[in-house]
């Protein structure tokens, strides 16, 4: 192993500690809710299954020693807790160990729209933030749109999904 093999080998480490560290910290949060719905962003799901192509192939063709492969795939398994959103009726838990795990419902606010592949889009808007965040999988889960409903009821809203056309 080179410089450059042992500086990505570290590199690959920390980042592992790191998802091991959220994981945990994820899974138990998750456990301790009894009414809760997941959603994820298919695009993100794609993007880690390309990386993961990609690096096998640098690894088979020998550009990659094994144990950066083997970090990088366990990194790659362990990323995809904290690409996932859970709502439950007070908050949504997020993977965010800087700014807090939780963010309250009344900070969020949400729209379904059509996607360009996929049909049905769920959009979060953050009241304190300008981002939004996209998600594909999980949206129509009956669970979810309960949640998002009893969540709106609560502060006054209307739910976009059940709005009757006139």
């Amino acid at each position: 192993m080179d410089q450059f093999d042992k500086s990505f080998t570290m590199i690959l480490a920390g980042w592992l500690a790191y998802e091991i560290f959220v994981s945990v910290k994820l899974f138990g949060m998750w456990s301790k809710e009894k009414e809760k719905a997941i959603s994820i962003n298919l695009y993100h799901i794609v993007y880690l299954l390309i990386m993961a192509v990609l690096v096998t192939l640098s690894f088979a063709n020998g550009h990659l020693p094994t144990a950066s492969f083997v970090l990088f795939l366990l990194c790659s398994v362990l990323c995809v807790p904290s690409l996932m959103r859970v709502f439950t009726p007070d908050k949504l838990i997020v993977a965010n160990p800087r700014s807090g795990w939780n963010i309250p419902a009344k900070n969020v606010s949400y729209e379904y729209t059509q996607g360009k592949l996929i049909k049905e889009t769920l959009v979060l808007h953050y009241k304190d933030d300008d981002r939004t965040d996209k998600f594909n999988l999980g949206v129509q889960n009956q669970k979810l749109i309960t949640i998002l409903n009893d969540n709106y009821k609560k502060h006054g809203c209307s739910n976009p999904l059940l709005k009757e056309d006139k």
